[in-house]
């Protein structure tokens, strides 16, 4: 996390911790979700989700739909898998998050 500086206004906000992140609601545009193998960039669009950050899966952004552990739309929480449903075909679970930022 950045530490931000009042005497240094160039230097960039710090990220926003979250515990959990529903995207239906949540009013940034830009996330960073790390996992126990993977650090995700998920950016919102007005055409819908973008990710990257899967050298397999997605090593560049992908339009996707996220659904929690639990098939909520959506949703991710700290502590739980993710899934992303890439061009409605293939059906992708991440590893365990470890940690939530709002970027944007």
């Amino acid at each position: 996390m950045h530490e931000h500086r009042l005497d240094n206004p160039a230097q960039p906000t710090p990220e926003i911790q979250l515990p959990s992140l529903d995207l239906n609601r949540h009013k940034g545009t830009k996330f960073r979700i790390t996992t126990e193998d993977a650090i995700y960039t998920i950016i919102k669009n007005p055409d819908g989700i973008s990710i990257e950050g899967h050298s397999t899966y997605c090593p560049k952004p992908t339009k996707v739909n996220i659904f929690s552990d639990r098939s909520e739309p959506g949703i991710i929480k700290i502590s739980n898998f993710f899934l992303y449903l890439i061009e409605n075909e293939r059906l992708v679970t991440s590893t365990i998050v470890t940690k939530i930022e709002q970027i944007t």
